[in-house]
């Protein structure tokens, strides 16, 4: 996959995550939890499994798991800025 195509890809991930946000603030049911994981999983995949984002990703699902979806999408978007770096270099 071409680097542009992957940035691409990140950003679209990145104007999905105000809408998940949105969703936290009025409740955290399973299917936020999940649409959460899929956002991690789509990161992972973008990156081909990079060892940083994946430690990173790591620390997000944890955040997500103790029932902090809110710090989940933050971390998410920190994660977003280290892939789109990774991906420039």
């Amino acid at each position: 996959m071409a680097t542009i195509e992957r940035l691409a890809q990140l950003e679209t991930l990145w104007i999905s995550i105000r809408p998940l946000q949105d969703r936290a603030k009025q409740r955290h049911d399973d299917q936020l939890s999940k649409d959460i994981e899929a956002l991690f999983s789509s990161i992972a995949v973008i990156c081909d499994g990079d060892p940083s984002i994946n430690d990173e990703i790591k620390t997000a699902r944890a955040r997500l798991s103790l029932g902090h979806p809110q710090a989940a999408l933050e971390k998410s978007r920190a994660i977003l800025i280290d892939a789109a770096r990774l991906l420039k270099d």
